[in-house]
């Protein structure tokens, strides 16, 4: 599976330590220790919101959804010079093939 680092609505899912951006198939763990695979997310709807997180535990089909803080993680404010969901680095840059001539 392709990682994509976990953003939506002008925001990302990071780290709260590091803030190393999270992508979809990361493997986080709960403070109880209980490991799961990242799926995706929700950001906050308003202020007083934390957002969510959705994960699978390995070889589970069904998604589980937790506040961001159950795995050490929060929402922030996506920043332009971050890595893009397709993993380039900053500054790179990129051809979609629809405009190759």
């Amino acid at each position: 599976m392709r990682k994509a680092i976990v953003r939506k609505k002008g925001m990302r899912l990071v780290l709260e330590k590091t803030g190393e951006p999270i992508c979809t198939g990361d493997g986080v763990t709960t403070f109880r220790g209980d490991a799961y695979i990242v799926t995706g997310g929700e950001p906050p709807r308003h202020e007083n919101s934390t957002g969510r997180i959705y994960v699978r535990v390995a070889g589970d089909e069904m998604d589980r959804e937790f506040v961001p803080s159950v795995f050490d993680c929060k929402w922030v404010a996506d920043q332009p010079d971050a890595l893009n969901q397709d993993g380039a680095t900053p500054g790179a840059t990129q051809v979609l093939l629809d405009e190759v001539p």
